[in-house]
C-alpha cells in the first residue's frame, strides 16, 4: 500500500518534469502554428505559445531556451501580427542575449515599437546601451520612444545626449529629452535642465518646469538634498508658472525638516501664491511642526487667511489642532466662526458635542448648516453616548431636536430606545422629531443583515427574532401616534 501511495504521489512531479523538459518542442511547434496569425483571426495559436512561455518561467533553463526561440523567430517571415505577439512575450522572458535582434528591429523602423515595448522591459546594461546608440539611429516617433524609455530606466550615461537633445528642432524631442531628464534625476540632469530654463530657444518652458520640478523630487529621494533644494529655490522664481511654483515650495517645506516651521511662517504671510503654497502644505505634510507653527500663527492672520487655515487643518485631521480651532468658533467674524464649525467636524470629539447642538439651534443659516454637518461627522468611541447623555437632562427645546436630529444623520440607530423615550416629551416638537427619526431607525434596523449584525451577544436564533418584533410594536405605536396628531390638526 505505501508503495503505491509513492507511486501516485510521484505520479505529477514526473508529468511535469516532462513537460517541463519537451516545453522547446512544444513551443517550436506552437509558434509554427501561429506564424500565418492576423489580428481578428482566432487566437487560440497565441493562447498556446503565450501559456507555454509563462510555464518557462518556472527555471533558469527554460527560460533562456524560450527566450533562444522567440528571438529567432523574430527573424523569419512570420506575419507582422504574430511578430509582435511575440516581441510581447520576449518582454517576459528576453535577457541580453536576445538583445541585438531586438536592437536590429528597432532600427528597421517597421516594427519599431514593439521592439522598444521588449527592450524597456530587459533589464541590464546591455539594452541600455542598445537604447542609447538608437538615439542617433532613429527619428520621429521612434527617436521619442527611446528617450522615453531611457528615462524610465533613468539611465544616467544617458544624460549627455539628452541634454544635447534639448536644442532639438523638433519640440516633440526636446519635451520628450526634458522628462527622461527629470526622471533620471541626477546632479548633471538637473545642470542641463537648469540651464535650459534659462534659455527660451530650447524646450518648451512648461514641460522644462515640470521636468524641472521631476528632477528636484528625485534629488531629495535619492538623498542629494543640496542640490533638490537649489533647484527648488530655482523654480520659486516669480519667472515660472504659478502651479510649479506652488509645488517647488512645497518641496522646499518637506525638504527643510529644521527650518520647516520658519518656511511655513514666511508662506503663511507672504503674497497669495505663497499662502496658496502653505495651505497645501497644512493638508499634506504630516509632523508636529506644521501643526504647530499652524496654529501659533492663527491669531496673527487676516480674518479671511485665517479660516482657510482653519479648514486646511481640518483636512489635516491632526486633533492636536482641536483645541486652537475651538477657540476660533467664538471669534466674532462669522467667516472664521464657520471654518471653525467646519473643521471641528474632523478634529473634535464628544466634548464638543454640546457646544455644535448649541450653535445649531440659535445660529444663522450658514452656521446652522457648519454645526450640523459636523454634528453628524465627528468621530469617536463616545460621541454617540454623550448625545445621548445630553438628550437624558431637560435642557433648550431646540437643542434636544438638534441632538435628536444628529442621531439621525449619524446613522446612531443603536441608540433608539433612548428614541423612544423621547418621542413620549413633554414637547410637541421634540416628540415630532423622535417620532421621524426613530421611525426610519426602525425600519433601518430591522433589515436581517443589520439584525444580525447587532445580535452577535444573542443566545438563541429566536432573540433577533423577539427584538425585530418588539422594535416593530414600537415603530407601529410611534406611527399610530403621528397619524392621531396629524389627524387632530
Amino acid at each position: 500500500m505505501k508503495r503505491l501511495i509513492i507511486l501516485v504521489s510521484v505520479a505529477p512531479i514526473l508529468l511535469c518534469s516532462c513537460r517541463i523538459d519537451d516545453a522547446g518542442f512544444f513551443l517550436d511547434d506552437a509558434l509554427k502554428q501561429a506564424s500565418s496569425y492576423e489580428f481578428g483571426q482566432d487566437r487560440e495559436p497565441l493562447t498556446v505559445v503565450q501559456d507555454l512561455v509563462r510555464e518557462s518561467l518556472v527555471t533558469q533553463k527554460d527560460r533562456r531556451r524560450a527566450a533562444t526561440k522567440l528571438a529567432q523567430y523574430l527573424q523569419t517571415n512570420a506575419s507582422t501580427d504574430s511578430r509582435d505577439f511575440v516581441c510581447r512575450q520576449l518582454a517576459l522572458v528576453g535577457t541580453k542575449h536576445e538583445v541585438p535582434v531586438l536592437a536590429e528591429i528597432l532600427r528597421q523602423g517597421e516594427q519599431a515599437s514593439i521592439a522598444m515595448y521588449a527592450l524597456e522591459r530587459i533589464p541590464g546594461a546591455v539594452a541600455d546601451k542598445a537604447l542609447l546608440d538608437a538615439l542617433s539611429a532613429t527619428d520621429g516617433k521612434t527617436k521619442i520612444g527611446v528617450i522615453n524609455a531611457l528615462g524610465k530606466r533613468r539611465y544616467q550615461k544617458a544624460v549627455g545626449e539628452l541634454g544635447l537633445l534639448l536644442e532639438d528642432e523638433d519640440d516633440a524631442v526636446a519635451q520628450a529629452s526634458a522628462r527622461a531628464l527629470g526622471k533620471i534625476g541626477n546632479k548633471s540632469a538637473a545642470g542641463h535642465l537648469t540651464k535650459a530654463l534659462q534659455q527660451d530657444r530650447l524646450a518648451p518652458r512648461q514641460q522644462l518646469e515640470s521636468a524641472c520640478l521631476l528632477c528636484a523630487d528625485a534629488l531629495m529621494k535619492s538623498g542629494h538634498e543640496d542640490a533638490a533644494l537649489d533647484l527648488y529655490e530655482t523654480l520659486r522664481s516669480e519667472a515660472n508658472s504659478e502651479s510649479v511654483r506652488i509645488a517647488s515650495m512645497l518641496g522646499l517645506v518637506r525638504a527643510k525638516d529644521d527650518s520647516s516651521a520658519a518656511l511655513l511662517t514666511q508662506l503663511l504671510n507672504g503674497v497669495q501664491t505663497e499662502f496658496n503654497a502653505a495651505l497645501l502644505a497644512i493638508r499634506e505634510i504630516p509632523g508636529r511642526k506644521i501643526t504647530e507653527t499652524t496654529v501659533s500663527m492663527l491669531p496673527e492672520l487676516e480674518t479671511g487667511k485665517r479660516a482657510l487655515c482653519l479648514l486646511a487643518l481640518g483636512d489635516r485631521g491632526d486633533q492636536a489642532a482641536a483645541g486652537a480651532v475651538f477657540k476660533c468658533a467664538h471669534e466674532e467674524n462669522p467667516d472664521v466662526r464657520i471654518a471653525a464649525f467646519r473643521a471641528l467636524g474632523f478634529l473634535g470629539d464628544a466634548s464638543h458635542v454640546p457646544f455644535l447642538a448649541e450653535v445649531a439651534a440659535s445660529a444663522s443659516e450658514a452656521e446652522e448648516k457648519a454645526t450640523r454637518d459636523s454634528l453628524g461627522r465627528i468621530r469617536g468611541p463616545r460621541v454617540n453616548s454623550k448625545i445621548v447623555s445630553e438628550l437624558q437632562h431637560e435642557g433648550v427645546e431646540e437643542v434636544r431636536i438638534e441632538l435628536i436630529s444628529a442621531l439621525g444623520r449619524r446613522n446612531a440607530f443603536a441608540e433608539i430606545d433612548t428614541l423612544f423615550e423621547t418621542a413620549k416629551d413633554s414637547s410637541e416638537e421634540v416628540r415630532i422629531a423622535s417620532r421621524q427619526v426613530s421611525t426610519h431607525g426602525v425600519r433601518w434596523r430591522v433589515e436581517p443583515d443589520n439584525v444580525v449584525s447587532r445580535s452577535k451577544g444573542a443566545r438563541s436564533e429566536q432573540e433577533p427574532t423577539r427584538a425585530k418584533d418588539a422594535q416593530l410594536a414600537k415603530a407601529l405605536e410611534l406611527l399610530r401616534a403621528e397619524l392621531a396628531r396629524a389627524n387632530a390638526s
